[in-house]
């Protein structure tokens, strides 16, 4: 029993170790877009989402009347 404890001990560690390397791989990659959208002028995600949403709007429209 004590066998069979320390291996799910141990699978917990390995599991826990692994996603706290995820999580911080995880925020590394959202604090690179948070400079980069600051880099082009963005203060949010949210901010750059609308404008990408401005800017898809005006592409549909421009393909609609090349239709």
């Amino acid at each position: 029993m004590q066998k069979d404890t320390a291996a799910i001990i141990s699978a917990a560690k390995k599991r826990y170790d692994r996603v706290c390397s995820e999580v911080g791989q995880l925020t590394g990659a959202l604090h690179t877009l948070k400079s980069q959208l600051a880099d082009q002028g963005f203060d949010t995600v949210e901010d750059a989402s609308a404008h990408l949403g401005n800017e898809l709007e005006a592409i549909k429209g421009m393909s609609e009347e090349l239709d």
